[in-house]
């Protein structure tokens, strides 16, 4: 039964795994929810490379293969992990998140899209070497949780460093043939829409995609849910990943 390794997204940190972390290990999975080095370093070496080596490192710390699940801005590091993780990388999940194209950035995702919505709640912060959100943006990242669990998710959110916008994800097509991947589709995500979700998913027949009515945070509004999403689907790609 492969592990499951859960990276967040922008502005966020291992905390909001944790529920769907102990929904898998119910499950009988394990599953560990990792922090980004890029979270915190934003006036040294913040890099989606620094990231992406930072997971691959998890992916091959243990002797089982590993799923690593990849929310929003996580998704561009997802690629990049098929050349050093090899073999030991059972999946990939896109979770509401960005797939790119070899040496496309969040922002030019975003600007091919017509810009991206969150923009009128990014504040300046750290000098300008990061972006923090204003209190609006709560009601796009946490619309469907209740009142007092969005308030704690959006106190516990910290300043995003802004290179980790625009460092280009690079890899090369041919490196994920074979990796079993999966986008999951989240219909009512105020913060990457479900139709440039569905584009993302759509550009590369390799994705498999599952549709779940929820936000863009559905590991802390339907974690039980979402495991089990994952948990059926591993099994489909553990049996693919055995055969490679």
């Amino acid at each position: 039964m492969p592990r499951f390794l859960l990276v967040h997204g922008a502005w966020h940190g291992s905390w909001c795994m944790e529920r769907l972390a102990d929904a898998l290990r119910v499950r009988g999975h394990r599953a560990e929810a990792l922090d980004l080095p890029g979270r915190t370093d934003v006036e040294t070496e913040a890099s989606l490379q620094g990231d992406r080596d930072h997971v691959a490192d998890r992916v091959l710390a243990a002797g089982e293969p590993a799923i690593v699940v990849g929310h929003s801005l996580a998704g561009l590091i997802l690629p990049m992990l098929a050349k050093p993780c090899g073999t030991r990388l059972a999946g990939l999940v896109y979770l509401c998140a960005y797939r790119p194209r070899p040496g496309e950035s969040a922002t030019s995702i975003e600007t091919g899209f017509g810009g991206a919505v969150m923009k009128p709640y990014f504040q300046r912060a750290h000098d300008g070497a990061a972006i923090a959100l204003s209190p609006g943006a709560a009601s796009l990242l946490f619309h469907d949780l209740s009142d007092d669990l969005a308030q704690n998710a959006f106190a516990r959110l910290t300043p995003q460093p802004k290179r980790l916008f625009l460092d280009p994800a690079t890899y090369d097509e041919s490196d994920v043939e074979g990796v079993p991947q999966l986008y999951c589709l989240c219909r009512d995500d105020r913060v990457i829409s479900a139709a440039r979700q569905r584009a993302m998913a759509s550009a590369h027949p390799a994705i498999e995609t599952i549709e779940i009515a929820c936000g863009h945070s559905p590991f802390l509004s339907q974690p039980e849910a979402l495991s089990r999403t994952l948990s059926d689907w591993s099994e489909q790609a553990f049996a693919k990943e055995s055969r490679r």
